[in-house]
């Protein structure tokens, strides 16, 4: 699971929090099954997606490869 946010703060802080995020889900993006994108015109609907995930997260089995968890 993953987060971007798109130009929803015009502020400094939150640009750099935008930047900092597409540079992770660039360097990181392999190991994400699900994104997330974040718009100021749908935020509501984007927020039902990420609680629908979560409810998934916490019901379904979840599993990492063996070499992650034991090397």
């Amino acid at each position: 699971m993953f987060w971007i946010i798109h130009n929803i703060f015009q502020d400094s802080k939150a640009r750099r929090l935008a930047e900092e995020s597409e540079q992770i889900r660039r360097e990181f993006q392999k190991y994400f099954d699900l994104e997330f994108i974040f718009e100021e015109e749908d935020i509501d609907s984007t927020l039902e997606d990420i609680q629908r995930a979560l409810k998934k997260l916490m019901s379904e089995t979840q599993w990492v490869p063996r070499n992650w968890v034991y090397s």
